[in-house]
């Protein structure tokens, strides 16, 4: 099998135009060889034990930030310099934008708030592709990277690292994005129960983490450095950074959805689980 893999990536170097594409991919292909850990999973109690087990603030280090602003500079880079043709459409972003665009129909300007969406949100990409679509996207993230967006910000997105802050300054919203980020935050349930009292429209996980086991678990878990940022930067070296991860149950997340008015509709991402959780794609939209 990792002799397949390594065909596949080494066709997909010889037809790549950039040099960026390239470079990621032979990235890749070193690491297939590479004696690294993958992803672990330490079992705490909960996440306060979690936090403190690693002292740095919850998912948040300085080692995180430096690397996601600098590999955040390069991946808009590319997307700045990419043709809208069709040819230059992935899979995953003609879904998420024929999503969006059902999303927007009927509306004037579309109010996102996005968690956990980085220094180069979605809102991006969808710009790209359809620059009459009218966005107003906050996203919500760490401090210490809210402090570092200035070169990110635009007349569409906006950063915040205080979530209440964030809905106030949309004054409304009409879809709560979220991408692999729910599972990082301190009570997850609580958090979206949060989100449900202004009656987004649109709710849409990608990447959700939950559990595998059948009962909510918190762990710590530990991961690479350079599996953090959207472009993998060769100059930087890699090392374990940890955080705290909570798989709840995807039952309690529809149960908590569909007694507050949603339809939910979700499929299981296999080839992206882990050992201790499942990711799922969600979609839940307001029927009451």
């Amino acid at each position: 099998m990792v002799f397949v893999y390594l065909e596949l990536w080494i066709l997909v170097v010889l037809k790549s135009d950039g040099l960026s594409e390239r470079m990621s991919v032979l990235n890749k292909i070193g690491r297939l060889f590479s004696d690294k850990e993958g992803i672990t999973f330490l079992p705490v109690e909960n996440y306060d034990a979690g936090v403190k087990a690693i002292g740095n603030g919850e998912y948040s280090n300085h080692l995180i930030t430096d690397y996601v602003v600098e590999s955040s500079k390069k991946y808009l880079e590319m997307i700045r310099s990419r043709k809208r043709t069709s040819e230059e459409l992935k899979k995953w972003e003609f879904d998420l934008y024929s999503l969006f665009q059902s999303f927007y129909v009927g509306k004037k300007q579309l109010k996102v708030l996005d968690l956990g969406g980085g220094l180069v949100p979605l809102s991006w990409l969808l710009s790209k592709w359809d620059p009459t679509m009218a966005l107003k996207w906050g996203v919500c993230e760490l401090e210490d990277l809210v402090s570092k967006s200035g070169t990110f910000q635009n007349d569409t997105v906006s950063f915040h690292s205080d979530f209440e802050k964030c809905k106030s300054a949309l004054g409304g919203i009409d879809v709560f994005y979220c991408r692999c980020t729910l599972q990082y935050c301190r009570e997850p349930l609580n958090l979206l129960s949060d989100v449900l009292k202004v009656k987004p429209q649109h709710i849409l996980f990608k990447k959700l983490g939950v559990s595998k086991s059948g009962k909510s678990a918190v762990f710590l878990q530990e991961s690479n450095l350079l599996d953090h940022a959207p472009v993998v930067l060769d100059d930087y070296q890699d090392q374990r950074v940890s955080y705290p991860v909570s798989y709840v149950r995807i039952e309690d997340y529809v149960s908590l959805l569909g007694d507050e008015g949603y339809q939910v509709d979700y499929y299981y991402d296999n080839e992206d689980d882990n050992e201790q959780g499942a990711m799922v794609t969600l979609l839940a939209t307001l029927v009451d």
